[in-house]
């Protein structure tokens, strides 16, 4: 999915996560060993209007970018992901710099899609 796709058009992230925000949740105190990034976001359109597949997708998209660590376009890839004003697109880019494995799913609760991801180590 994102093979051939030059590091200066990530704008697709920004969109897909528009319309999501970051959140906190209860289960993340209970995580154990301590993950060394974490991110739970929740979508804040109800989930009727995003379509059921929305968070995996997002979730995919996540770990495919956190693979990208391992390449040389790392640096610019890392740039321009920090730099955006998504905070959820932000710290995807801060995940790039943490090594290793990038773990997530994607549920509903009420009726809002979630999806909580985390690196913890190898």
């Amino acid at each position: 999915m994102l093979r051939g796709v030059a590091t200066n058009s990530w704008g697709w992230l920004d969109e897909s996560f528009a319309d999501w925000t970051i959140t906190n949740s209860e289960e993340e105190s209970v995580v154990f060993p301590e993950p060394k990034w974490r991110l739970t976001a929740r979508s804040r359109q109800p989930k009727q209007s995003t379509g059921r597949e929305t968070g995996k997708h997002l979730l995919r998209a996540i770990q495919a970018v956190h693979r990208t660590r391992l390449s040389p376009t790392k640096p610019q890839l890392t740039n321009r992901l920090v730099r955006s004003e998504n905070p959820i697109v932000q710290a995807v880019g801060e995940s790039l710099g943490v090594e290793g494995y990038l773990q997530g799913q994607a549920f509903s609760r009420g009726e809002a899609d979630v999806l909580a991801a985390t690196v913890s180590e190898f």
